[in-house]
């Protein structure tokens, strides 16, 4: 059984998705407070949907205060800060999208134990002997 990701069809390209993910994970830790927390954690357990839970009145505060200190640090920034702080981040999106291309070791597969219940060991019953 395949399971949902629910980050899926947020993002068309593959590092970016790797990107909202990653910051998802960054927010389920605590970082940008408890309510993002709990919507984070929410979101990555499949439990709410990202686009509705950012226009819902439950995260409306925590994600406007979140959004006003990041306007308040961005306007105080000079325009060459700006640029150093886009390159940086068009630089690391770049990376993140060279790691989708790298070859990847293929993972040695996963060794499962016999289940106890199996009855396939055993030879096939015959009553004519």
């Amino acid at each position: 059984m395949s399971q949902h990701d629910p980050l899926a069809g947020l993002a068309d390209d593959p590092a970016l998705a790797k990107l909202l993910r990653n910051g998802l994970e960054q927010m389920a830790t605590g970082a940008a407070g408890p309510e993002l927390r709990d919507l984070a954690t929410g979101v990555l357990a499949g439990r709410g949907d990202l686009r509705k839970l950012m226009t819902s009145s439950a995260y409306e505060e925590a994600i406007n205060t979140r959004a006003a200190d990041f306007m308040q640090w961005y306007g105080q920034l000079s325009d060459v800060e700006r640029e150093k702080h886009s390159a940086r981040g068009e630089a690391y999106l770049g990376e993140v999208r060279a790691e989708d291309v790298r070859p990847r070791r293929p993972r040695p597969p996963v060794r499962q134990e016999p289940d106890p219940m199996d009855d396939d060991d055993w030879p096939p019953t015959t009553y004519l002997r």
